[in-house]
């Protein structure tokens, strides 16, 4: 247990959890989510299978758990590269508690646990954004439901591929293949192996099939087919590929429901190479949800990310973080042949609040917009070009919920 595991506030202390009372925090999930039972259940065998223990927090007062909180050690995806990541999940308050400041102190204690464990930027799924925002944590990526219609995907050329129904065996290749696939869009997850086993095992209704070729696995989607009223409804919980090839192969798939499905939805995936060889508008946004990013720790997030090559320069920022002391202060960020540099100190008028990095971080936002927004302040058009020619890349966006 970490020096900072065990933190007294006034009113309540914020502890980490035990085998004991870790049943406890799973009913305070169910009340905060409205969740029914056994999903509790199901979620504290998931963290003690996955020794996650250690990472789910309390806030308790006279001994009773008043709030919860779980931090999950991930790597998410930025300019090509695994950033160790601290996802934050699972945060309650019990309702007659609410109002005094327990969540804000849940996540400054978790801010300072991450930073522990060497990770240097932090996401969440925000149920309200005020108090992640004043946390730090700004919107940075997209979670996206969009959906396609049957006929136009069984109306793409046919593929050299071949599509099969998976087995236990292809696991490992299909791991693979999201990888590559994760790599070139951002915000996406390194998937560590207790989330792969969730992917992995289907349930009643789920269906997993790969599309091969030179029998080699080159994709894969899972997706999951329920009864409605009329005919049934298909949700693609996940999806990767290597080339469009292999894309246009299991989108025929998918197709080839066209009898008792008019409509695919998709589950995070944002479908930017399918939109471009569609013949009719057949895809739309049914429902978009954003999630939030903060630095952690500069000096190790501007280094563990990839940037894009060909540019190359510096710039001094003045970092504005009054929560972690150790990011507030002057930096300059170097950047050269993909890679980046944060040394301490520099000289410059530049000023970026944590909330600016952490939006500019992502490549959701582009420093021109965040200048304009009063984000990023005092920086000269060359600068401003600098940043966004570092930063920029496809709109982020993540398929996993934790």
């Amino acid at each position: 247990m970490s020096e900072s595991s065990i933190q007294t506030t006034p009113g309540f202390e914020i502890r980490c959890a035990t085998d004991g009372d870790l049943d406890d925090h799973a009913r305070l999930l169910e009340q905060g989510y409205g969740f029914a039972p056994p999903y509790g259940a199901r979620h504290a065998d998931l963290i003690r299978g996955a020794n996650l223990t250690h990472r789910v927090f309390g806030a308790y007062e006279r001994g009773r758990l008043m709030a919860t909180i779980t931090q999950y050690p991930f790597g998410q995806f930025f300019g090509g590269r695994p950033v160790p990541m601290g996802g934050i999940g699972a945060v309650v308050v019990l309702p007659e508690h609410r109002g005094r400041g327990i969540a804000a102190s849940l996540l400054g204690h978790a801010i300072g646990e991450m930073r522990e464990h060497g990770e240097v930027v932090s996401s969440l799924g925000p149920a309200t954004i005020g108090v992640y925002r004043r946390a730090g944590w700004e919107l940075a990526g997209d979670r996206c439901w969009y959906s396609l219609s049957t006929s136009s995907l069984a109306a793409l050329e046919i593929s050299q591929s071949q599509e099969r129904r998976s087995v236990r065996g292809d696991h490992d290749a299909m791991k693979r293949v999201y990888l590559r696939w994760a790599s070139a869009r951002p915000g996406s997850l390194a998937r560590p192996a207790y989330l792969w086993d969730q992917r992995l095992e289907l349930d009643v209704g789920s269906y997993c099939y790969v599309a091969t070729r030179n029998d080699a696995i080159v994709g894969y989607v899972i997706y999951t087919q329920r009864r409605g009223r009329v005919g049934y409804a298909i949700t693609v919980d996940d999806f990767a590929a290597l080339d469009w090839d292999a894309q246009r192969c299991l989108w025929r798939h998918l197709g080839a429901h066209r009898a008792q499905a008019a409509t695919v939805v998709t589950q995070g995936l944002v479908p930017d190479s399918l939109l471009l060889h569609l013949e009719e508008a057949s895809v739309s946004l049914v429902h978009q949800h954003q999630w939030m990013l903060r630095i952690l720790d500069v000096r190790g997030a501007i280094a563990a990310r990839g940037f894009n090559f060909g540019v190359q320069g510096s710039v001094s920022l003045h970092v504005n973080d009054p929560l972690v002391p150790a990011n507030n202060g002057a930096w300059t960020l170097d950047f050269a042949e993909g890679r980046g540099q944060a040394t301490a100190g520099g000289a410059g008028p530049i000023e970026i609040s944590a909330n600016g990095l952490a939006a500019m971080y992502s490549g959701l936002h582009s420093a021109r917009t965040l200048a304009a927004s009063g984000l990023l302040d005092g920086a000269t058009p060359e600068q401003v070009a600098l940043l966004d020619a570092a930063f920029s890349g496809p709109r982020p966006a993540m398929v996993d919920d934790f």
